[in-house]
């Protein structure tokens, strides 16, 4: 009988933690979001980078890992992206300069564009489903969802498979 209870009040204790911890602002350099179509094992994060070339101090980019051919095999296509906003409300996706690492160095010179070179449009939510008109920045509230219409039909040139229609959603808090 006290091995149940204990198990239980573990239980219990594990699940109230997990609720605080997410009931409390999760920051934009805190989160992690998974995919949401079950069938493609793709997540994003937020990277800060300090990037003299494009902003005097640290913001945040966004960071895509993309399985290749499915899941099982572990081989990923990482990309990274600014955001850009200007005057309007829409908030633009400004793709890195290399594959390898979050740069955008030599911005205006000539480079080889990567495979998600045409993913322009970033949406995102609040748990409350509000729109977040505002580019993240570190220490903002992390959306609960993010959304990027051109995603969808560029997957299947990159992983050879088609998942079904998704967004990213809010899946982790850094402690």
């Amino acid at each position: 009988m006290g091995k149940l209870i204990t198990r239980h009040v573990v239980g219990t204790s594990a699940v109230v933690w997990h609720a605080i911890c997410f009931a409390a602002q999760c920051r934009v350099e805190k989160a992690h979001y998974r995919y949401t179509a079950a069938e493609y094992n793709a997540t994003a994060d937020f990277v800060t980078v300090d990037d003299d070339a494009f902003w005097s101090h640290a913001r945040p980019a966004l960071h895509l890992r993309l399985p290749l051919s499915g899941a099982e095999d572990g081989k990923f296509m990482d990309d990274w992206f600014l955001f850009d906003q200007g005057s309007s409300e829409y908030i633009y996706l400004l793709n890195s300069t290399r594959r390898t690492t979050p740069s955008w160095a030599g911005r205006d010179a000539p480079h080889p564009d990567g495979p998600l070179y045409k993913l322009k449009k970033y949406y995102a939510w609040d748990k409350r489903h509000k729109l977040i008109v505002d580019v993240p920045r570190s220490g903002d509230s992390a959306p609960q969802y993010i959304f990027i219409p051109e995603l969808q039909r560029l997957i299947p040139g990159i992983s050879g498979t088609s998942p079904a229609p998704g967004m990213f959603m809010l899946d982790r808090c850094e402690t």
